[in-house]
């Protein structure tokens, strides 16, 4: 699997992405990876 790093991200979205992570009842980074495979908006 390949990783990125995404720089300067704020605080603010982090927290918000880390909110809808647990609500989903997966990690951050599962919650990212999803995002970005599905091409869905993580508002």
């Amino acid at each position: 699997m390949a990783n990125i790093t995404i720089r300067d991200l704020p605080d603010k979205t982090k927290e918000i992405l880390r909110i809808h992570a647990v609500q989903a009842g997966v990690s951050l980074e599962a919650y990212v990876a999803a995002c970005a495979a599905e091409g869905i908006s993580c508002k």
